[in-house]
């Protein structure tokens, strides 16, 4: 399985929502940096507000994603929940409190796991613009 070759990652209504919340956090609260832009492996932008919308797009309609997708998402995610520095940390704004958020979230770290997905995909030799 390639890292752009798309795959459907059986997520539970809380986890989607999870995920979806902590993706669309980059159109609302979190002000772009450009270090994000980079840590995803994107030029530029607009380039990382495509992203974010197809994500967004994806998750909500329970469509399949790359793996590198998936890397992104959870990525994304993981920094807009819990960093004050790059994301949202203590003015993430989702119905979840840590409490809930934290075991969701652990919960999709491993499925993706099982995937054979991790950070390494995020490194330039797996990145394009589309994932």
């Amino acid at each position: 399985m390639t890292a752009t070759e798309l795959i459907d990652i059986e997520l539970t209504e809380d986890e989607r929502r999870l995920l979806f919340h902590g993706i669309n956090e980059y159109g609302g609260s979190i002000q772009y940096k450009s270090v994000m832009t980079r840590a995803l492996g994107l030029p530029d932008r607009a380039t990382f507000y495509a992203l974010i919308e197809q994500l967004l797009n994806a998750i909500g309609q329970h469509q399949p994603l790359s793996k590198l997708n998936w890397a992104r998402a959870v990525l994304l995610t993981e920094v807009s929940w819990v960093s004050t520095l790059v994301g949202s940390g203590l003015d993430f704004a989702t119905n979840f409190r840590d409490d809930a958020a934290a075991p969701l979230l652990r919960s999709v770290q491993r499925k993706i796991n099982r995937h054979g997905i991790d950070g390494s995909l995020l490194v330039p030799e797996h990145v394009d613009e589309q994932g």
